[in-house]
C-alpha cells in the first residue's frame, strides 16, 4: 500500500493503515524471489466495525498461504466476502480460484478470464463491500490489465506491481508498456 501523500512503503506483512482504523491488513506470501522482492503483498482490506472484508491478490497457489490469509481474517473477527485482482500475473493471481473455493468468494479482475463470477472490474467502478469504499483505478503499464486500488478513507492507494516498496517494477514487452506505465504513475500522482 502506497500513502498518497508520502514516498511508498515497505511492506513486510502487518498492519499498515492508520492504527486507529486498521482497515488494511497485508500478508506475505513465502514466495521471496528475484522478481517478487520479500514475496507478494496479499492485502486484507475492510472497514474497522464490519465483520466483511475484501482480499485484494490472494498470491500464489500455495495453500499454506492462502489459509494464513483467511486464518488471518477470521482472528480479526472477519469474513473474506470479496476478492480483487490488480493483474493477472501468477504471484498475485494464480491462487484465486482455489482462494475463491475456499472462501466462498467471487474474484473480480479487469481480466475476464481471471474472474470467477459475472462481475468484472473496470477503471472509475467502486467496490463497496461491508461500509469499505475501494476506488478502481486503471494503471496499465506492468501489465495491460493492471489496476490499483484507492482507499479514501486511508488516503492510500494498494497498488500491485505498479508502485513496489523499493526499486522499480518490470515493464516488459509486448503486454507491458512503458508510456503507458509513466501515464498510471501520472494518474497516482494526481491522487495526492
Amino acid at each position: 500500500m502506497t500513502e498518497a501523500a508520502a514516498l511508498p512503503g515497505q511492506p513486510r506483512g502487518g498492519v499498515l493503515s492508520g492504527p486507529a482504523t486498521a482497515r488494511a491488513v497485508n500478508v506475505l506470501a513465502p514466495n521471496a524471489s528475484a522478481m517478487t522482492l520479500d514475496g507478494t503483498n496479499t492485502w486484507i482490506v475492510s472497514e474497522p466495525d464490519s465483520e466483511l472484508a475484501v482480499v485484494i491478490d490472494p498470491g500464489p497457489l500455495d495453500d499454506v498461504h492462502l489459509r494464513s490469509v483467511i486464518g488471518t481474517a477470521e482472528k480479526a473477527g472477519k469474513r473474506v466476502a470479496l476478492t480483487l485482482l490488480t493483474h493477472g500475473h501468477a504471484d498475485h493471481a494464480e491462487g484465486a480460484a482455489r482462494f475463491a473455493e475456499l472462501t466462498g468468494t467471487r474474484v473480480r479482475a479487469l481480466d475476464p478470464a481471471l474472474r470467477l463470477g459475472d462481475e468484472g472490474l473496470a477503471p472509475g467502478d467502486v467496490v463497496t463491500t461491508g461500509g469499505l469504499e475501494l476506488r478502481v483505478v486503471p494503471t496499465p503499464g506492468h501489465t495491460s490489465d493492471s489496476l490499483c486500488f484507492h482507499l479514501p478513507a486511508d488516503r492510500a492507494v494498494l497498488t500491485g506491481d505498479t508502485v513496489l516498496g523499493r526499486g522499480t517494477t518490470m515493464v516488459a514487452h509486448p503486454d507491458g508498456r512503458l508510456g503507458d506505465y509513466l501515464d498510471s504513475l501520472r494518474r497516482l500522482r494526481s491522487l495526492t
